[in-house]
């Protein structure tokens, strides 16, 4: 399922030819795992926050559905994603390799609160612009 988040920005072709459409596609792995198959945010709006409401829209969904842990895979050179993923409460479970490229596999366990496991990240809650 894709999150286009309408709150945040206005999914019209207007913003698709402004390129400020952020996008989040999410999927249940197995049980009791959600798993963050996308996260994009043009490079030209990155470090303005989009990529952590992203991500906390992802921790309150997965609350919601009484699911209490979040994965994902990101490869080990693209640093911006590494420094957002460590401030939300994720860390590093594994490597793997596909298709002849590496990746790292990340996961954020959620309590019943709907906050990250980590003391860093608060998801308690969702603010958007």
């Amino acid at each position: 399922m894709v999150e286009k988040l309408p709150k945040l920005y206005k999914s019209d072709a207007k913003d698709y030819q402004r390129k400020v459409v952020p996008m989040l596609k999410t999927k249940e792995a197995e049980p009791g795992e959600y798993y963050i198959d996308s996260l994009a945010v043009y490079p030209q709006y990155r470090a303005c926050g989009i990529g952590s409401k992203l991500l906390k829209a992802a921790a309150l969904k997965s609350h919601k559905l009484g699911i209490s842990k979040i994965s994902l895979i990101v490869k080990p050179e693209n640093k911006g994603a590494l420094k957002l993923y460590k401030k939300h409460g994720y860390s590093v479970r594994g490597k793997l390799k596909q298709a002849g490229t590496n990746f790292l596999s990340m996961v954020n366990l959620i309590n019943p609160t709907g906050k990250s496991s980590s003391k860093k990240a608060l998801f308690s809650k969702l603010l958007l612009f």
